[in-house]
């Protein structure tokens, strides 16, 4: 029986050896074939590139968003400006107007003044 016990644990020993060789990791365990080499290089230059490209895309939305604001922020002084604007028109417009009746005014009196001379 001893012997039957010494071979059960070296088949027990050997079993285990080959299950550590089988986790380690491909690179550990032979060199990268140079097809392996070019497929890593190219997913690795494919995540370069899809993180650019979200790099990229967080920049044009941000400076859309900056574009957008000042934009908003352009168009609401335009606003105020245009609002100025009508607001001096219109009160130049009530000062002529009030000009206006001043004269007729004044014509309605020398209309009156003229008629009363005639009647006398």
């Amino acid at each position: 029986m001893k012997t039957q016990n010494k071979f059960a644990a070296l088949l027990a020993a050997a079993a285990v050896f080959g299950a550590l060789q089988g986790c380690q990791k491909k690179e550990e365990a032979s060199a990268l074939g140079p097809a392996e080499q070019a497929g890593r290089k190219i997913d690795q230059a494919a995540e370069k590139v899809g993180t650019d490209l979200l790099q990229a895309k967080d920049k044009v939305s941000a400076d859309m968003a900056k574009a957008a604001q000042d934009a908003s922020e352009r168009l609401d002084q335009a606003t105020r400006n245009a609002g100025a604007g009508i607001d001096k028109a219109t009160e130049k417009v009530g000062e002529k107007i009030g000009q206006a009746g001043a004269k007729i005014e004044q014509a309605g009196e020398k209309l009156q003044e003229s008629a009363r001379d005639k009647r006398n």
